[in-house]
């Protein structure tokens, strides 16, 4: 650990920014075309209910000591999958071609890395505050996290796309 910006390691932070820009470029590296929204915005019923669900688990398992870290994701998570499926979860829906392979990609990765890592003492996770269920040496709560964040950062570029927005380099400017 080189330091931290209160309770929180500075490489956590350095995390934050990274996972959001490898999980973006390999979007853009895996997806076969542009996105563009075919009709009028529309919800996606399922969409929110699984991120209603997805909140309402996260309060049960806070409520009931299940596992504290799992709750907090949860309930983090739940509200902006909720909000990104009512903007549109049509498009989402139509688009899961283009948001599913490079979620499975940088998920599984994550997943990997973060086993590797904690299998061979790099960091651990405190079984205090986790449910102590483990797929492998993979705490489920790492494995929920890692899915759900690369998951909002998808639907986040999809709807971003859609909706003409875009970063683009100097050289694909008009002047």
């Amino acid at each position: 650990m080189i330091d931290t910006i209160g309770l929180v390691p500075i490489e956590e932070y350095c995390f934050f920014v990274l996972q959001p820009l490898a999980t973006g470029l390999l979007f853009e590296v895996l997806r076969s075309g542009a996105i563009a929204r075919s009709g009028v915005r529309a919800a996606s019923p399922l969409g929110v209910t699984v991120g209603a669900g997805l909140t309402i688990a996260g309060i049960a398992a806070l409520v009931s000591d299940f596992s504290e870290y799992l709750g907090l994701i949860l309930v983090w998570a739940g509200p902006v999958v909720i909000i990104q499926w009512l903007y549109d979860g049509r498009l989402l829906a139509q688009t899961t071609a283009s948001w599913a392979i490079p979620l499975a990609a940088s998920t599984c990765y994550l997943w990997i890395a973060d086993a590797i890592a904690i299998r061979i003492g790099i960091w651990s996770i405190s079984d205090a505050h986790t449910s102590g269920l483990h797929l492998g040496s993979l705490p489920i709560e790492e494995m929920t996290f890692f899915l759900l964040t690369n998951a909002m950062v998808l639907f986040g570029l999809v709807l971003l796309e859609a909706a003409g927005i875009r970063v683009t380099s100097r050289n694909e400017r008009q002047p």
